[in-house]
């Protein structure tokens, strides 16, 4: 009896040791996706400007195929550019950081990420007109927009960086204009340079 209780004690020991490291592979592991996500999206949205004059989708007020307006997700998913025309909470789609059903209200998520703005959410910009792309941020992990639906505020600047969300270890994946992605901190001066080489 002795020898069981110490061998559950062992046992129990081992597992409080590795929780930690499971934990950090783990977030990890679901960076890694929301970063391959977001190559997704560039792809996605490499496709739209070919078909749009050299123009990526605004932020808000796109009009769709189908009729009626929405936002740069719409626009990529009714236009058929990311492989997908609908999305569900929680399930695998190149729109939902997994790490967001974890931060969002409820844990309800499906289409997470915002996108860098103009001045009006409903201006286009061209990655050919950019002088910086490299240092030009374009898509982001966002926050929660508050109305249940799981899905985020769908744009963000520099004069708003606080609709980014730092959800991965305090940090967030960011999408540049060329394609490469990034870790970020929102306390990092260079991020709202980065955000604001989108109006230059």
């Amino acid at each position: 009896m002795i020898e069981i209780l110490v061998v559950m004690s062992v046992i129990a020991i081992l597992s409080t040791l590795a929780m930690p490291g499971f934990n950090h592979a783990r977030n990890l592991s679901r960076s890694v996706v929301c970063a391959n996500n977001l190559r997704t999206l560039h792809q996605g949205l490499t496709f739209y400007t070919a078909d749009h004059n050299g123009f990526y989708p605004a932020p808000t007020n796109n009009p769709l195929p189908t009729g009626g307006v929405g936002s740069w997700c719409m626009a990529l998913m009714r236009g058929d550019y990311v492989g997908t025309s609908a999305v569900t909470a929680n399930v695998k789609n190149p729109f939902l950081c997994p790490e967001a059903i974890r931060t969002y209200s409820n844990g309800q998520a499906r289409r997470t990420y915002g996108m860098n703005s103009l001045p009006f959410t409903d201006s286009a910009s061209s990655p050919i007109r950019m002088s910086c792309p490299g240092q030009t941020l374009l898509l982001a992990d966002s926050i929660d927009g508050g109305v249940g639906d799981g899905d985020a505020i769908f744009y963000f600047r520099s004069s708003s960086i606080n609709r980014v969300e730092a959800r991965h270890s305090n940090l967030f994946n960011a999408l540049f204009v060329d394609g490469h992605v990034e870790s970020l901190s929102k306390l990092d001066p260079s991020t709202t340079l980065y955000m604001d080489n989108l109006q230059k």
